[in-house]
């Protein structure tokens, strides 16, 4: 641990931040027409090349950051992560922000 000077608390050390790519299997589940199961939004997913990309209306194409975490990406205000079933399937996505959790998103039929 580390004190911080001006609090007199301690703190955990910083870690280094390392993103994670996605796996070129990971990438192919990806692109997809994704709707909204409680919102009435569609977003919409693609690859280009190593970068995810998502879009929907009033969003343009906006790429993903990768993050540490298999399937998790970051854009500017919200946390984006991939679900999978237990054999590895994609099941759905959901957005985070630091108010609203959990805004899932269910791949539209034929995807």
């Amino acid at each position: 641990t580390v004190m911080n000077a001006s609090t007199g608390e301690t703190e955990a050390p910083m870690q280094r931040w390392v993103p994670t790519r996605p796996t070129a299997a990971a990438l192919r589940s990806y692109p997809g027409v994704y709707v909204g199961d409680d919102v009435e939004i569609t977003l919409y997913v693609s690859v280009t090349g190593e970068d995810v990309l998502v879009a929907g209306r009033g969003l343009p194409s906006t790429r993903l950051e990768p993050t540490p975490v298999p399937d998790h990406f970051m854009i500017p205000d919200y946390d984006v992560v991939f679900h999978r079933d237990a054999d590895g399937g994609l099941t759905h996505l959901t957005l985070e922000t630091t108010r609203v959790k959990g805004i899932r998103f269910t791949p539209a039929l034929g995807r």
